[in-house]
């Protein structure tokens, strides 16, 4: 998505940010996911500093994700000693503060630096931070902006305060609800230019292709995008779907031979798009984990619950075959069953032998490796890779 308001970037002005986030002491996120949405939000612009609060969950997964980017953090845990309960609210105002005192250090008349304020799926304490960057965008001058759609977008009533802009969306993932982002932009008074009431017509929003950070974060966050929507076309069992559309990725990569950059851009959003999949593929085999084990759990208490229900049944009518409710009815049928009482007693002949086999595939690898030809097997040399 593009962010756009009323104050259009200035071509030859860097953009760049100081990040706070949180989320809930739960979140079971890998770090390199957290890495992915952290960056992809970012937009590509540069990344001064990060804060967070250093507890356990998201706290922690951020930390790691900010290491794995190499973006310099700064831990800012409660004081729940000195505080008590207060100790989290307190804590998430400081941070928001030394983010904002941050970033305003960072920004000059070339040079804006903003605040973004991302809430990873969470509690209270999550919420409690996004409600004191809401409550603090009043204070800075911010207002509210939507958040364009696609390539389009919605733009800014003209500000009273034109010192700061915030903005809002949402982060979604499986099995989570939406949460908020808010983006704080402090802007010095210098800067700062008042435009007209939009035409009814709506405003137009376009970002020039002026080379600053400003667009090559988007420029990146879009090929991000179309890659990932290429992607999306792999799930269906249409074999031609799934071959057109890595034949469109091939061809996109391979119109850029020759120009080094335009490639090496391509091929780093394909390899975050490749880290995404990966990320949401190890959460969702989490948590069908956990749900598997519900379901065990589930089924264990439906069976000790209809085992106690039969036997009181069975003990008031003994030969009774079948039991009627208002709502249901329970009903059974004879049949015979061997059990085993000790299967080291029984005899060769009640033993059935079953025999396996499969190749040792040991043994042929140091054989073909020795000279040796062996008809149905062969020794492939191959390369193994990894994005990292």
């Amino acid at each position: 998505m593009v962010i756009c308001h009323s104050l259009e970037p200035r071509s030859g002005c860097a953009y760049s940010l100081v990040i706070a986030a949180g989320g809930g002491r739960d979140l079971a996120w890998p770090h390199q996911r957290v890495a992915a949405e952290l960056l992809a939000r970012s937009g590509g612009r540069l990344v001064h500093l990060l804060l967070h609060g250093g507890a356990r969950g998201a706290d922690a997964a951020i930390g790691r994700a900010a290491h794995q980017l190499g973006w310099s953090s700064l831990v800012m845990p409660a004081q729940w000693e000195h505080h008590g309960r207060a100790a989290g609210p307190i804590r998430n105002r400081e941070l928001l503060q030394q983010a904002i005192a941050r970033a305003v250090a960072h920004t000059s008349p070339g040079s804006i630096a903003s605040v973004l304020v991302v809430a990873f799926p969470g509690g209270a304490g999550t919420a409690s931070l996004v409600q004191q960057a809401r409550s603090m965008a009043p204070h800075l001058g911010c207002a509210s902006q939507p958040i364009g759609r696609a390539l389009g977008c919605s733009c800014l009533r003209p500000l009273l305060k034109p010192s700061a802009l915030l903005a809002l969306r949402s982060v979604s993932g499986p099995f989570i609800p939406h949460t908020l982002m808010a983006v704080l932009t402090p802007i010095p008074a210098s800067a700062a230019v008042l435009e007209s009431a939009p035409s009814a017509a709506g405003p137009a929003c376009s970002l020039e292709r002026s080379g600053s950070l400003w667009q090559l974060g988007i420029e990146a966050q879009e090929l991000t995008t179309a890659i990932g929507q290429l992607a999306e076309q792999l799930e269906g069992d249409d074999p031609e779907q799934r071959a057109s559309a890595l034949a469109e990725l091939e061809a996109a990569l391979l119109a850029e031979e020759g120009n080094k950059q335009a490639l090496s851009a391509k091929a780093d959003a394909t390899c975050w798009v490749i880290e995404h999949l990966r990320s949401q593929a190890a959460y969702r085999q989490q948590q069908a984990k956990r749900l598997s084990d519900l379901a065990r759990s589930d089924a264990g208490r439906a069976d000790a619950l209809e085992e106690s229900l039969i036997f009181v049944l069975t003990q008031l009518q003994p030969s009774a075959s079948r039991f009627s409710f208002p709502n249901h009815e329970l009903s059974s049928r004879k049949s015979t069953a061997v059990v085993i009482d000790d299967e080291q007693a029984l005899d060769s002949e009640w033993l059935a032998v079953t025999t396996t086999s499969k190749p040792d595939k040991a043994a042929i690898k140091e054989a073909l490796k020795a000279g040796r030809q062996i008809t149905g097997a062969q020794l492939l040399s191959r390369r193994s890779w990894r994005i990292h």
